[in-house]
């Protein structure tokens, strides 16, 4: 997928701005934003339904982007939404990687001590919703209390 990539880069347009993008990479980051949009409402709706309480969603802190903040009981859930097409390049769980986990620590300081203004961080924890697409249908596979290898 890099080389088709990079032969269709070589295209060119101008935006307002005189910017050279790729047609093929804003067709590709618009087509997979919604894809990854549509993932994360169905694992909202499917959390949900289990009992948890949603609180936020596509919070942008350092480190990278917290996809759902919910709360089950008195812990707060910090849920990383992956949704996958295709194992080509592996399942949706397998893209979870430790710098990941690394990075979503970071964010998930960032939320308490500075954007909420908590005095200390509350018990969390991580999980992971893995969505597979099969047609018009996905599949949902729920990972809970993820730790850092």
């Amino acid at each position: 997928m890099v080389k088709e990539r990079s032969c269709l880069r070589m295209r060119f347009w101008e935006t307002r701005n005189n910017q050279a993008r790729s047609i093929y990479g804003i067709f590709m980051k618009t087509e997979r934003r919604k894809l990854g949009d549509k993932g994360e409402a169905i694992a909202a709706k499917f959390l949900i339904s289990k009992g948890f309480e949603l609180i936020d969603h596509n919070v942008h802190a350092p480190g990278g982007e917290l996809d759902l903040i919910m709360k089950q009981n008195d812990e707060w859930v910090f849920v990383e939404v992956k949704t996958r097409r295709s194992h080509a390049y592996g399942t949706a769980a397998e893209s979870i990687t430790f710098t990941k986990i690394k990075r979503m620590l970071a964010a998930i300081e960032h939320y308490f001590l500075v954007r909420n203004n908590f005095l200390d961080i509350p018990v969390f924890r991580i999980d992971i919703v893995a969505l597979e697409v099969r047609g018009e249908k996905f599949f949902c596979e729920h990972f809970s209390h993820i730790e850092a290898p």
